[in-house]
């Protein structure tokens, strides 16, 4: 299975280290957490990993290639692929033709864009929406077609940037199982999130960091019971109540 990783990664940006000297690896079809809290460096290190800003050391590569010089453009035809916060969708179109946008990026024919197009409205529930405009789709809709069109261009590695934030619970639960569909496919999911209870229903393992620095990684229920995690990140003794 193809592995991403990037290796002693470090980022300066005016005057601060956003990043300092950080590993991380995820293996196709795993789901993995990037926790800290505000300022450490999340974000950061996704837009290395996308290939949105260059690092100032450190490599980025999928098994031996190496993505490091790459822009985000021949990245995503390499299978890496990420949203961001706040994403949008093209409101006056529909549901459909947001996620046939996604599928037209492979360069495939018309037949497959309409195949995979389908098969993703199925398989994320969004069939009986297929027509609607995306103007004023409920959050947790419009989450789940994001989805839907990243998912489109078949990525290998997928980053989302705090998809859950303002869903409702059930409208967590339901973009929890359309993760759980993602990664049926092979595709890895790494996922940047404050809400833990997500956190802990998506992902096995969990990268934490702390400004700018890797605290500490394992498996999601180490990660929680960390006292170091604990102490740095939120302050508490139970991670699972923020």
């Amino acid at each position: 299975m193809p592995v991403l990783h990037c290796s002693e990664v470090s980022v300066h940006r005016g005057g601060v280290h956003a990043l300092r000297g950080v590993s991380l690896e995820i293996a196709a079809g795993e789901a993995v957490g990037l926790i800290g809290p505000n300022g450490a460096g999340k974000t950061t290190l996704l837009d290395v990993l996308s290939g949105f800003l260059p690092p100032g050391s450190g490599e980025v590569r999928i098994d031996d290639r190496h993505l490091t010089k790459l822009d985000p453009g021949r990245r995503a035809r390499l299978g890496v692929h990420r949203t961001f916060q706040g994403s949008r969708l093209f409101t006056g179109l529909s549901v459909q033709e947001n996620v046939q946008l996604g599928a037209l990026s492979l360069g495939v024919d018309k037949a497959e864009v309409v195949r995979r197009t389908d098969e993703l409205l199925g398989s994320l529930e969004l069939e009986g929406l297929r027509h609607r405009r995306c103007q004023g789709l409920p959050q947790g809709v419009t989450q789940r077609v994001v989805l839907a069109r990243a998912l489109a261009t078949r990525p290998q590695f997928l980053m989302l940037d705090e998809p859950a934030a303002g869903l409702s619970e059930v409208e967590t639960e339901e973009f929890e199982q359309s993760l759980r569909a993602a990664r049926a496919e092979g595709t890895a999911v790494l996922v940047v999130e404050h809400d833990m209870r997500f956190v802990e229903s998506v992902c096995e393992r969990a990268y934490v960091l702390a400004e700018g620095s890797l605290l500490f990684q394992g498996s999601v229920q180490e990660t929680f019971a960390s006292p170091a995690v604990q102490a740095a990140y939120l302050g508490t003794t139970d991670v699972t109540a923020a």
